[in-house]
């Protein structure tokens, strides 16, 4: 099951980025040109991973005072160190393009024994698995499909929110038993952007007009 679908993207030389810009050099060959659209492509899926690498290298390879300081001048935020801590447990031989952070992120979480992580992430890939699928396949120990379709809901209604919410709750039941600590810390951040939408919802409340 290892993985060889991985291509390699490289920037090609002369290449320069600032936060505003990308310059690119006079006379670049269109074989360079179409290798940095790929590099950027793969850039947009692949670089919470890549900081995740990045940060992993560190500490493997450096004082930990000093990759600690690296770390923080970077001002990567708490949520985002953890995530990046997470992810940087999987070994690259056990990716697939064709998966998301948040897959890495459910097996980091769910499995504890590498072996595990790369059966279940070869199944994902091979599968196709989504993320939500991915991670009741864990739970369940078998591969889980589920029907968005049935689970639908008119998104520009103003009911939306409520149906989706009532729906999780009562999928959710008592799985949170098998929470882990980033897990509980996720829904909390969610819980708190809801919390600020509610109290923007009352304002509003006030000043529509009645039915």
């Amino acid at each position: 099951m290892k993985n060889t679908q991985l291509m390699e993207y490289s920037v090609p030389q002369g290449v320069k980025a600032t936060k505003t810009a990308l310059i690119l050099p006079q006379g670049m060959t269109p074989d360079d040109w179409v290798q940095l659209g790929h590099f950027l492509r793969s850039s947009e899926d692949s670089l919470g991973i890549w900081q995740a690498d990045w940060r992993k290298h560190g500490y493997e390879n450096y004082e930990r005072s000093f990759v600690d300081g690296v770390v923080g001048q970077m001002d990567f935020q708490l949520h985002g160190v953890e995530k990046l801590e997470l992810m940087g447990q999987i070994l690259p031989e056990h990716r697939h393009e064709a998966l998301t952070n948040e897959h890495y992120l459910i097996a980091a979480k769910r499995l504890t024994d590498p072996k595990e992580r790369e059966t279940w992430l070869f199944t994902a890939q091979s599968e196709g698995l989504s993320p939500r699928e991915f991670q009741a396949s864990i739970r369940a120990h078998e591969v889980i499909r589920i029907d968005m379709e049935k689970r639908q809901v008119s998104l520009p209604s103003p009911y939306a929110a409520r149906a989706e919410y009532r729906a999780w709750r009562k999928e959710l039941g008592d799985a949170w038993k098998d929470w882990k600590r980033q897990d509980f810390l996720d829904v909390a951040e969610t819980m708190k952007e809801m919390a600020e939408c509610y109290a923007w919802l009352l304002g509003m409340a006030d000043k529509a007009p009645p039915r």
